[in-house]
């Protein structure tokens, strides 16, 4: 498959995000070794991840007949890569990078993409992971606490009524919270044009085909170092 056309079709046909790519290998398939670090604390990459359109590419891309074996070059493919859409813009990983490096590709890349830098809606994000935590805690203690009176022989209208209160607002506080963290998130993509059918042949791009990949925009996990 041509390399633009390649592109193309890995990005979800039509996505604008950044493209964040990682390759399993043989050693680390079912891992996202190559992109977490086990020795740290991973949140901020977690959290730029959001920004990006991941994809999880199987061992078996370096194949020759691979329908995406032309997004990697010939010698030595990276283990991580992130680029624009169309491939352009392309930094690339052997997988033992520190997550230092990382990190600052990755905000370089989102700040190429996007209208609002992204480094306050991370930092704003961190505090808000913190709010959450605390609003989870609450509502599972308050529940406890409501499933534990409701099993006692002769449960106390008052202490259910108190209870049934807090958890309804502490379920609206965090509602209220995560409202403001999409806020924060919403960084505003400078969109292109749309792509000409042209671009990519006169075909239907639904049959995208990645193997066994887990492919898609999503968190790809919380794994080890890299290989």
């Amino acid at each position: 498959m041509p390399r633009n056309e390649a592109f193309y079709k890995l990005n979800g046909n039509g996505n604008h995000k950044p493209l964040l790519v990682l390759r399993e290998c043989v050693l680390c398939k079912g891992t996202e070794h190559a992109l977490f670090d086990r020795r740290l604390n991973n949140e901020k990459t977690k959290l730029l991840c959001q920004w990006f359109y991941c994809v999880k590419l199987p061992p078996k891309v370096l194949d020759a007949k691979h329908a995406f074996r032309n997004v990697f070059r010939k010698e030595k493919p990276p283990h991580v890569f992130i680029c624009s859409p169309d491939g352009s813009n392309m930094t690339e990983f052997s997988g033992k990078q520190t997550q230092a490096e990382l990190q600052k590709a990755m905000v370089e890349l989102i700040a190429k993409s996007y209208q609002k830098k992204p480094l306050p809606a991370v930092k704003a994000m961190l505090r808000f992971l913190s709010e959450f935590d605390n609003h989870d805690s609450m509502l599972q203690q308050y529940e406890k606490q409501l499933q534990d009176e409701m099993l006692r022989e002769r449960p106390r209208k008052a202490s259910l009524k108190k209870l049934k209160v807090r958890i309804a607002a502490t379920k609206k506080k965090r509602a209220t919270a995560m409202k403001r963290a999409k806020a924060v998130c919403d960084l505003k993509l400078k969109v292109e044009p749309a792509r000409a059918k042209s671009d990519v042949g006169d075909r239907d791009a639904g049959d995208r085909d990645v193997g066994d990949r887990d492919a898609g925009d999503r968190d790809v996990g919380d794994s080890g170092g890299g290989n």
